[in-house]
């Protein structure tokens, strides 16, 4: 650090990385400039920085990053779900590995992966960056190599859906034939559309021409009554399902809000108020470098109880459902603080609004967008959030860049595979700020990371003169 301080006071042409006692990379000094002109003894100028000294320092920031890395034992330990326990338990008796089995085998996990700097691109590779070779064979240096593999990661995550559509459809096409286990629990495969038959399954729905579309209600009572048959005829059947129920509310749009309180300005009112100090979507996948659904309900304490509305969609949505965060009960409204509940309680309206699936965001930002507009304020500068504590995917960094490019900064407990790349940390977690209006935060302990969100909210009421 002494070494890069000196640099700064030298030159001050570079971004300044340092690395916290988690290992996660942070912007101690913006950049003025990556690279700086030096003349040397003959009279000609060269361009020169000072990266190269970076590399001997993310490998020890990557040792300090595994050591928060939980354990299967500490996931069965800390987990927030009782449901999951069991299923780990009885998993482990049957002799199926789980992902946390897999993880702890995975133990150390490749530092030149973990950081960004591995490419296997062509077939000259795979190359590496360390302090002896700081390019790969075509010549990319660190910085290259982690920005284009992130790069190549979020194009990636754009095609995601589509695969898994695809996947959906040739395993309801496989069951249908026979092809899968489904059968022994004597699955029944349906469906609805004339051209999509699938041999082995029944029709229930649409002639080619869609001639009885007039039907739909019809069709869909059908299927539900072959649903039940199905379900009646699976009793019996081994299979292990812990035995947990919870009620909660989902299907919370722009459109249901609107109707429900006849248009939105009594959110909008009570953001203004401080009633509602903040909205958040709180969304993302799940990762084994934190403890499973911990991560999100940890953060979902600290909003709630600093009186912080939430949205939620795809799997982080599931711990807040079955933890019931999702209800309009005591259960839910004790997490609230004071102002959040009564608003919400008068209304009879849960703390955490579950929106869809993971693809749903657009349904917060059009939430987003409707309270803003209804102050004449651009969504940067409203007192919102978007986080993913437990992110694990491509199509993680496209959403948390989605909102980014709203202005709303995102906040997460997993660091993206950036350390190796002090430009690409520099551009995630600061120069972003002028273009876009935010950046990224990561801190591996969820109940700090919330009180950064709280903290930031707090910081942009202030701006907008929104006492509370």
């Amino acid at each position: 650090m002494s070494k890069k301080e000196n640099y700064a006071n030298e030159h001050r042409h570079r971004a300044i990385i340092g690395f916290d006692e988690n290992g996660i990379p942070r912007v101690l000094k913006p950049v003025e400039g990556h690279t700086h002109t030096h003349t040397d003894e003959d009279g000609h100028e060269y361009e020169h920085s000072h990266e190269e000294a970076f590399t001997e320092d993310y490998i020890k920031a990557v040792s300090a990053y595994r050591k928060t890395f939980p354990s299967k034992q500490e996931v069965l330990e800390n987990t927030p779900d009782p449901a999951v326990r069991e299923m780990m338990l009885r998993m482990e008796q049957l002799g199926i590995d789980t992902t946390f089995d897999r993880f702890d085998k995975q133990q150390p996990q490749c530092a030149f992966g973990m950081t960004g700097v591995c490419c296997k691109i062509c077939n000259m590779g795979p190359c590496k960056v360390t302090p002896k070779s700081p390019k790969g064979i075509c010549g990319a240096d660190a910085d290259l190599i982690v920005a284009r593999n992130l790069l190549r990661s979020a194009a990636a995550g754009v095609a995601q859906h589509g695969m898994h559509g695809r996947e959906i459809i040739l395993n309801l096409k496989w069951a249908a034939q026979g092809k899968l286990k489904a059968r022994c629990f004597r699955t029944t495969v349906v469906t609805t559309s004339d051209s999509a038959r699938l041999p082995g399954a029944e029709h229930i729905g649409y002639d080619h021409h869609h001639s009885n579309i007039k039907e739909t209600k019809e069709i869909a009572q059908k299927i539900i009554e072959r649903a039940i048959e199905s379900y009646e005829s699976r009793k019996g059947i081994p299979v292990f399902i812990p035995q947990y129920e919870v009620d909660a509310e989902v299907g919370f749009s722009f459109e249901y809000l609107s109707k429900y309180y006849g248009s939105m300005q009594p959110l909008a009112d009570a953001l203004k108020s401080g009633t509602i100090r903040g909205i958040v979507n709180l969304v993302g996948c799940n990762n084994p470098r934190v403890t499973y659904e911990k991560a999100i309900i940890d953060v979902a304490d600290v909003l709630l109880r600093n009186n912080i509305l939430i949205l939620t969609n795809g799997c982080a949505s599931f711990p807040l459902l079955k933890m019931g965060y999702c209800q309009t009960s005591e259960l839910a409204y004790s997490k609230c603080g004071d102002s959040l509940r009564k608003f919400l309680e008068k209304d009879n309206m849960p703390p955490v609004m579950h929106v869809g699936e993971c693809i749903d965001n657009t349904r917060s930002s059009a939430i987003f967008g409707a309270i803003a507009a209804l102050h004449g304020k651009d969504l940067k500068d409203m007192p919102y959030a978007f986080s993913s504590p437990e992110w694990s995917n491509e199509k993680g960094i496209n959403a948390a860049l989605g909102f980014r490019l709203h202005g709303l900064n995102s906040y997460h407990c997993v660091e993206a595979p950036i350390h190796g790349s002090p430009k690409t940390v520099e551009f995630l977690k600061e120069s972003t700020r002028k273009t876009l209006g935010s950046v990224m935060y990561v801190d591996v302990d969820p109940k700090s990371l919330g009180e950064k969100i709280v903290e930031d909210i707090k910081e942009k009421r202030r701006k907008l003169s929104w006492v509370e």
